[in-house]
């Protein structure tokens, strides 16, 4: 007897149970990297019920755990015949967590699983097309039949086109000018937004890059990310531009094909128009990116008097921006590639009537996923040791997304069952729910970037700051105990007065927010964050001297204090930032050029840190990200120092007559650096005119301390009030004026999407219009319609924008520790903000309303 053949179906029922118990298996027995060693998911849950600590790969194994929990229950499903519903797309989600647990971890035996999802993945999708497909090359064969033997009986043009054929493009071309016009000013948009960005980076760059490649913060970070940021949204935009135009280009395409226009022909004449607007549109729009960038460059010189910016425009600028422009237009092409190749090969000329699937009845759960997700990254932001993180807000995005098309979905679906007049006013989600949502859904995250992301910083940039109080010595000075009798009597010639305390340094593992991607066993950091241990009683006093109220911290044992010394425009941060930064190790002593990594736990131990506070009680001199204040117990700050200084004086011989190199190597072949800084904190306060004699005398320590700054420039053995106070000052400004131009861009790019949208929607407005009026709808009920859609289009991205923002501004706050004074302002300053962008986007409304209704009633006077 015949074999029967197997099914598609069956075919994927079985990998899918195959899957059921491979996938729990290599769950189980994979190990994983748990803060330098290598576990599996045993060892970790013992741990966990041993000690019950959060720790991000606890969560990791969670995940993990759950994942083969669900492909159990499918497995189960199988078994019985029944649907397994969502879970039929467990592939893609192991794929995306198993990525996210390589990258997190640097493991590359640990993309078995994701290879595994991908196989499972291909697979289930070649068995669904594999029916699909031979039913599609057979009717395909059979159409080219057909085409062949209509092209030989009567619409074949031998040889060249008719003279008639060529005035038909022509007048076509002619009749699209308003649509090229949109892609022209889209096109135009994006390379105003591309040379602005690329010149601000460049700025950026020439003003930051020693400070920034250490730290990875500051103005050069922000557009770093900025650049990040845009280079998305605008790919976004110009691809839903190009798949919009194309759409319209199909109308008139059909048409030309029907009557026999070769298909490399109308493919040919739609690149050719591209090309066109694209070189039409680059000029003026790098004409207007440059006027920008010379009135950011003239803000931000008269910020820093006497500063020195890159130049905003010249031919390098100019070829960068012009290649990444056409870049960016390429792969927006590419990614609508299907629909430019079937410009010359589509006849159905009611294809755009015809109804796109949308989500059904799940999109219940499309909106829990998304209610979900949307929560995840809110509790995720309000951690401060991870708030303000870029990449958080991928979360909150993704769970928009998913709650936005969920409930666009159900409300629609809700209008479904009943019949009124207001079916009008959801026909374009009906009809063309992802065409219309896309859009939506872009100039949704456009203003939550804009309200959530980029308003919060801005505002706290605008709160009243008193600097010249961030900085209450003249001089701060950090030496060793040798060179302060040097120093004492130096302040003695210049009249002086110098508050003398102890201190010791103390290094965090890690010192930078930038993302590290580790592969395999762990290595040594850089930068390693160097601080400024010191007493409580010292606080006390560093307090009274600063005019601050008393603050007993009643530290005791190895609890620690900590005082980020940061202006309020800093984005809120950690002491420490390696691992989950749900730990802060630090060690005493300065940086280590080389320690054992795997054994990094004894080499920077866990600190109790029991609080934390903003405030500048020496000066601000790195953003908050170096020299910070952290406050130890008089008796355990008294044993740690004398140790460090007994080591010191132990070492300080040999420290004289080593050469650099010596001293870089020292670490290679002893557990601790040869000496491990300075041990005395001078804050000195010197009359103006002794001033310059004391500094003069003062730079020789840049020399003698050379040993110092091998592992950060920046870090200095003195800083001087004058220069740390208009450092900061331009620092403050160029924040300011930064934020403002970012927000304006978005503001500008969302606003212009708007109008795009409602340009797309005008045709179909005015045959409506036309259409209910010879039905009887009265003219009132007819504008009502229009105007409830346009206010469908402007609130609901607000609205997405608004209420994030309101609440990732709070929590802001709370991250960067501001006190009630500088809460109130801050969000009233959040406020003021958002009532102005609310007004513009008010009028905004009101002026396109006036000018569709004026097209729409000159349409029904024609028509």
């Amino acid at each position: 007897m015949k074999k029967r053949k197997r099914t598609a179906q069956e075919k994927i029922r079985a990998i899918q149970m195959l899957s059921g118990i491979l996938v729990p298996v290599l769950v189980q027995t994979l190990p994983y990297a748990d803060r330098g060693t290598y576990r599996n998911v045993w060892e970790i849950a013992g741990e966990l019920f041993r000690k019950p600590e959060w720790h991000l790969v606890y969560g990791i194994f969670g995940l993990m755990e759950v994942t083969a929990v669900l492909y159990l229950i499918r497995l189960v499903l199988l078994i019985r015949r029944k649907e397994t519903g969502i879970l039929y797309k467990l592939p893609a989600w192991l794929f995306f967590l198993d990525i996210c647990i390589m990258m997190y971890m640097g493991q590359l035996y640990a993309l078995l699983p994701a290879a595994y999802a991908t196989f499972e993945f291909m697979y289930v999708r070649f068995q669904e097309e594999t029916e699909e497909r031979e039913e599609a090359w057979a009717q395909a064969r059979q159409k080219e039949q057909e085409q062949k033997k209509r092209r030989k009986q009567a619409l074949y043009f031998p040889g060249e086109y008719p003279k008639e054929l060529y005035q038909i493009v022509r007048r076509m071309w002619r009749e699209q000018m308003p649509s090229q016009m949109l892609v022209i000013l889209s096109e135009a948009f994006l390379a105003a937004v591309i040379y602005f960005v690329l010149s601000g980076y460049r700025m950026m760059e020439s003003r930051y890059t020693m400070e920034s490649s250490i730290t990875g913060e500051g103005i050069y970070g922000l557009f770093r990310s900025l650049g990040v940021v845009m280079g998305a949204c605008c790919l976004l935009m110009m691809t839903l531009m190009f798949s919009w135009f194309i759409r319209e280009q199909k109308k008139e395409y059909r048409m030309l094909t029907i009557l026999g226009m070769r298909r490399h022909t109308a493919l040919r004449i739609f690149l050719l128009g591209v090309a066109g607007n694209a070189f039409a549109a680059v000029i003026p729009g790098m004409t207007v990116g440059c006027v920008c960038a010379l009135v950011f460059r003239k803000q931000l010189l008269q910020a820093e008097e006497g500063g020195h910016l890159a130049g905003a425009a010249d031919i390098s600028l100019l070829a960068a921006a012009f290649l990444l422009y056409v870049l960016i237009l390429l792969i927006a092409l590419g990614l609508n590639q299907e629909n430019i190749l079937s410009l010359g090969e589509n006849t159905d000329r009611n294809a755009e009537k015809r109804e796109e699937k949308r989500p059904g009845f799940g999109c219940i759960a499309w909106i829990v996923a998304g209610g979900a997700l949307f929560l995840a990254g809110t509790f995720w932001y309000s951690m401060r040791e991870w708030a303000e993180s870029m990449y958080i807000h991928l979360l909150s995005i993704s769970g928009l997304f998913l709650l936005l098309a969920g409930g666009t979905a159900l409300v629609i679906r809700a209008g479904k069952r009943r019949f009124d007049v207001r079916i009008f006013d959801r026909r374009p989600f009906q009809k063309q729910f992802w065409s219309n949502f896309w859009r939506l859904f872009f100039m949704s995250v456009l203003y939550f970037l804009m309200f959530a992301v980029f308003m919060p910083p801005f505002a706290a940039s605008r709160i009243r700051q008193n600097v010249a109080s961030m900085y209450p010595y003249d001089v701060v000075c950090m030496v060793y105990e040798e060179d302060l009798p040097k120093i004492l009597k130096l302040g003695e010639t210049c009249q002086a007065q110098i508050l003398h305390f102890p201190m010791v340094r103390m290094t965090s593992i890690y010192g930078s927010d930038s993302q590290i991607m580790q592969r395999g066993s762990r290595t040594v950091k850089w930068p390693q964050g160097q601080h400024v241990a010191v007493s409580e009683s010292t606080y006390e006093i560093m307090r009274k001297e600063a005019g601050k109220p008393e603050r007993n911290l009643q530290l005791q044992g190895e609890e620690m204090h900590i005082v980020y010394q940061q202006d309020l425009s800093v984005k809120a941060h950690t002491i420490d930032w390696d691992t989950t930064r749900m730990e802060d190790r630090l060690r005493f002593g300065q940086p280590l050029e080389f320690y054992n990594p795997d054994d990094y736990r004894r080499v920077f131990p866990s600190r109790n840190i029991v609080s934390e506070e903003r405030d500048c009680l020496t000066g601000s001199f790195h953003q908050g990200m170096q020299e910070n204040l952290i406050v130890l117990s008089d008796e355990y700050f008294t044993e740690v120092y004398e140790k460090i200084r007994s080591y010191n004086a132990d070492h300080m011989d040999e420290r004289r007559q080593i050469t650099f190199s010596e001293w870089k190597a020292y670490t290679y072949t002893h557990p601790e650096n040869l000496t491990e800084g300075p041990t005395e904190l001078l804050c000195i306060r010197v009359q103006e005119q002794n001033r310059e004699t004391f500094l003069k005398e003062l730079s020789g320590l840049d020399k003698a301390y050379r040993f110092d700054q091998m592992w950060d420039r920046n870090i200095r053995p003195y800083y001087v009030k004058s220069e740390m106070e208009a450092n900061m000052r331009s620092e403050i400004s160029f924040t300011r004026i930064a934020y403002g131009f970012i927000l304006m861009l978005l503001y500008v790019m969302a606003v212009f999407q708007y109008g795009v949208k409602i340009q797309m929607e005008l045709p179909s407005w005015e045959w409506e219009n036309r259409f209910l009026m010879k039905m009887g709808m009265k003219r009132r009920e007819r504008r009502r319609k229009i105007r409830y859609q346009m206010r469908i289009l402007m609130l609901v991205p607000l609205l997405s924008g608004v209420l994030p923002g309101i609440l990732f501004s709070v929590l802001t706050g709370r991250a960067r520790l501001f006190t009630d004074r500088e809460m109130r302002e801050f969000l009233g300053n959040t406020a003021i903000f958002y009532g102005t962008f609310l007004l513009c986007s008010f009028l905004i409304y009101c002026l396109f309303k006036w000018h569709i209704w004026n097209k729409v009633e000159k349409s029904e006077k024609n028509g």
